[in-house]
């Protein structure tokens, strides 16, 4: 039996696919086009493979592409992310508080 790994890959993978563009078709077709061969090879049922595509492509719909964009791309062009682990390293090897 295969592990659930790529199961749980597809999922996120159509999730925020369907977030960003907003079509589960796209989704379904550019996600479950690659994920399902190869899942197949890692030893998981056809079947499963297109249940686990089909049933994850609502998952786009419920994240608006506007909020996608809001709380995940925008922190991230302007260096959220980067200027939080800089601070943390910083605090970490300076022996002094990064805030």
């Amino acid at each position: 039996m295969a592990s659930r790994g790529l199961a749980h890959v597809n999922i996120i993978a159509n999730m925020l696919l369907g977030a960003i563009s907003g079509s589960a078709a796209a989704s379904a077709s550019a996600i479950g086009g690659v994920m399902h061969k190869r899942m197949v090879d890692e030893g998981y049922d056809p079947e499963l493979s297109a249940a686990v595509n089909i049933s994850s492509l609502r998952r786009g719909w419920i994240i608006p592409p506007v909020i996608f964009s809001s709380f995940i791309l925008w922190p991230v062009r302007r260096g959220f992310y980067w200027n939080l682990i800089r601070g943390r390293l910083y605090s970490r090897y300076s022996g002094r508080s990064a805030l």
